[in-house]
């Protein structure tokens, strides 16, 4: 006889539902597990943020879309320019000043111009072309604000600028906000900066980018190379040290040109103007002009004419003679240029030392009096 099985249960076997909350309840356990296995190892990141969040709520209740940019500093250009805003409060007074565009920045080292020239204070508020001479007029502005004007000033522009864009105007506002954001720094703030960027660049916030990620590392660590002497390195190529020796000869005969020309357009002209103000602080007699050199393979047969002709323009603009504009090589090798606008590392020590060279016997004596000069009122 066959024996029914319905409604006939093993008192050892679980019901079905205590089986389900059995392993329901195992699976929750193994999940738990795994989420604290993840937040452990997350919990850094996760904590950076926070702190990054609040660091930004407490400090900056209300935005605007520049502060907000300058909130999050960690782009190549971003960096360079508050940087040197900061520089032009935290360094000292100097005897020769270096103001001007990239070409400067990363074409002019100002500890080894210091050297050959017998040990003068040399300092660099170099930036980028976007900014431009209105953003260069600024920053020596607030330069004098805080320090004596220098006993020389050299202003460096690469024809890449001459040609100025409409939309660059925008980084000559951000500068100005920079400025605003500098000058609010107190110790405190300092700290909570050098905190925000450093937890920035723990969770790879950073927007470094290349070369230059590989070479600085960090944002943090190119904040501290601006901060040096406001100089850095375009590492894109030339770190080669067989470069420094086997440079080529110029080759003028090279063609085409793919430069912009020298040609200067109405906005660059204008912005000018403040550039010229600012320069008479200085004093217009112990301030200097220089365009930076450009690659042989760049060259054109009317090159050192259109050179000419563009420094010559400028300077008039700049109120100054013919005889302030420094006379330094057009053209260099290739092989001392990162990029067509930037010098390698090697291409920046040997054009210093070219510079040095043509300051030599024109730059007034450290300490000399200038009747023209004067301090911006606070």
């Amino acid at each position: 006889m066959r024996i029914s099985t319905e409604n006939h249960k093993n008192p050892e076997s679980p019901s079905v539902w205590r089986r389900a909350i059995i392993f329901g309840s195992n699976a929750l356990v193994e999940c738990a597990s795994a989420l604290w296995l993840v937040g452990r190892t997350l919990s850094p990141t996760i904590l950076a943020v926070a702190v990054i969040l609040l660091i930004a709520y407490v400090r900056h209740p209300t935005m605007g879309d520049i502060d907000k940019k300058l909130q999050h500093v960690n782009s190549l250009e971003d960096i360079i320019m508050l940087e040197q805003a900061k520089r032009t409060s935290s360094t000292g007074n100097t005897d020769l000043l270096l103001i001007g565009d990239s070409s400067c920045l990363m074409g002019i080292d100002p500890k080894q111009l210091s050297r050959q020239l017998d040990g003068i204070r040399v300092d660099s508020l170099c930036s980028i072309a976007w900014i431009g001479p209105v953003g260069y007029a600024t920053m020596l502005r607030h330069y004098l604000e805080k320090h004596e004007a220098p006993t020389d000033l050299v202003i460096v522009l690469h024809l890449a600028q001459f040609n100025r864009k409409i939309e660059w105007d925008r980084q000559t506002e951000y500068i100005a906000h920079a400025f605003d954001k500098a000058y609010r720094l107190s110790k405190v703030t300092e700290a909570l900066d050098y905190l925000e960027h450093a937890l920035f660049d723990l969770v790879n916030f950073t927007s470094l980018k290349g070369r230059y990620k590989i070479y600085y590392g960090s944002a943090e660590q190119l904040r501290v190379a601006v901060q040096y002497d406001g100089s850095l390195i375009d590492p894109n190529t030339g770190l080669e040290p067989t470069l420094a020796l086997h440079a080529r000869q110029v080759n003028n005969t090279k063609t085409p040109c793919y430069l912009s020309s020298h040609a200067l357009n109405q906005p660059f002209i204008d912005a000018l103007k403040e550039l010229a103000q600012a320069i008479a602080l200085v004093g217009i007699t112990k301030s200097h002009l220089l365009l930076s050199p450009i690659p042989d393979n760049a060259y054109c047969g009317n090159t050192n004419h259109d050179h000419e002709i563009a420094a010559q323009t400028i300077a008039a603009h700049l109120d100054l003679s013919p005889g302030q504009v420094l006379t330094t090589p057009v053209v260099l090798p290739n092989d001392l240029f990162s990029r067509s606008t930037h010098l390698n590392r090697w291409g920046k020590e040997q054009f210093t030392t070219l510079l040095a060279n043509r300051l030599d016997g024109v730059l007034h004596k450290p300490g000399a009096t200038n009747p023209q000069s004067t301090r911006v009122a606070k």
